[in-house]
């Protein structure tokens, strides 16, 4: 029997060592930020990655950052019996992503009309130094040069005693006991036992609600996708018919669009940042009719989930402002949009494969294998 992993609130790690090195270490905090930033201006919709660090306490002869370290180098997970002097995070989670946003906003004569990240993580990179006359870096084992603290200096930093550990959820069936399978950072995980999908929430498993856009190919993979619906202020889009007037979508408008609900259909995959945003505005202007079979498929493969439902709600200004037409009509409207109670189904698409990319004939929809980021 395996185990999931859920932190109390961040995930928590440690840089290495130098092999060479054999003091007591004081583990100095660093909050990790990753994301994608998305900003909404008059002609576009510009991303950018980040991944940042930041040291989580005030001092003047601590390096403020790591640098390209917490991305070069191995990290391990913190076990509470990890030994050493923990030094404590003073600099709140949202305080520290508010610094990083603010730190990663260039210069722009252009209006922005929005702007999100996605794809967060936030974590928190311990890393150890010590003293020996003066402070030493124990990853390099080298002094640091940027002051030269005394006893006294070290001793007033902020201390906690460390007191966080992990959750560890037994990866079996709440229904039929049965073990669950996924990758290894999967945010779904499915029993083919009893064809039933989890999620973990909080100290327990959630049952998703799904469905399988059956194909009869047999060379395809089945992509997941969240499909929200939700209430929406500030614009009408209750139905299809209203996304294909706020688009301004060049087709007939159907009768039945009239009735038939909108959604918003996301990706549950983690995709490069333009080619995300391309994917879920298209998807959400098919407006898949999906006739659903509730059973898991015995031999076709489906790719993991990992983009979360959470983050896929995030995105939901961003696929508006990408699609409804003209542009400079409906950009100012956006501050004015929100959404009400939303409701959500995981449903895997079939896609075929065609040696660089992945296609989905009847949507006219193609996804170069290169852009679908590793689970990692």
């Amino acid at each position: 029997m395996s185990s999931y992993l859920v932190p109390k609130d961040v995930f928590r790690y440690l840089l290495p060592v130098h092999p060479s090195v054999n003091r007591e270490m004081i583990h100095v905090p660093y909050w990790r930020f990753k994301g994608v930033m998305y900003d909404c201006v008059p002609s576009e919709i510009r991303n950018r990655f980040m991944d940042l660090s930041l040291l989580a306490l005030k001092s003047d002869f601590l390096p403020n950052s790591l640098g390209l370290r917490s991305q070069a180098l191995k990290l391990k997970f913190l076990s509470p019996d990890t030994k050493g002097d923990f030094l404590h995070p003073t600099l709140s989670a949202e305080n520290a992503v508010n610094l990083f946003q603010t730190r990663f906003d260039p210069e722009s004569s252009d209006p922005r009309f929005h702007r999100e990240t996605l794809g967060e993580s936030l974590s928190i990179i311990y890393s150890p130094v010590f003293m020996d006359q003066q402070l030493y870096d124990a990853v390099l084992n080298q002094p640091i040069t940027i002051a030269h603290p005394d006893e006294q200096a070290i001793s007033d930093l902020p201390r906690k005693t460390l007191n966080w550990t992990l959750d560890f959820l037994a990866t079996l069936c709440p229904d039929c006991g049965w073990n669950l399978s996924g990758e290894r950072n999967a945010l779904v995980l499915s029993c083919r036992n009893c064809d039933t999908l989890w999620m973990p929430m909080g100290k327990a498993f959630r049952k998703l609600p799904f469905a399988f856009d059956v194909s009869k190919e047999e060379d395809c993979l089945y992509f997941p996708f969240w499909a929200v619906k939700t209430e929406i202020s500030g614009i009408r889009l209750k139905t299809v018919a209203d996304m294909a007037k706020a688009a301004n979508l060049p087709r007939i408008l159907q009768e039945e669009w009239h009735e038939q609900g909108f959604q918003f259909w996301i990706p549950a995959f983690r995709l490069r940042p333009g080619t995300f945003l391309r994917v879920s505005t298209a998807m959400t202007l098919s407006q898949p009719l999906v006739h659903p079979e509730k059973s898991l498929p015995e031999k076709q493969p489906f790719h993991s989930v990992n983009f979360s439902v959470q983050e896929a709600l995030k995105s939901l200004k961003l696929i508006l402002a990408n699609f409804m037409k003209p542009r400079d009509h409906f950009l100012p409207l956006l501050k004015d949009i929100t959404f009400g109670s939303k409701s959500f189904t995981l449903v895997f698409l079939s896609f075929k494969d065609i040696g660089h990319e992945y296609l989905h004939p009847e949507y006219k929809l193609a996804m170069t294998k290169s852009h679908i980021m590793p689970d990692h």
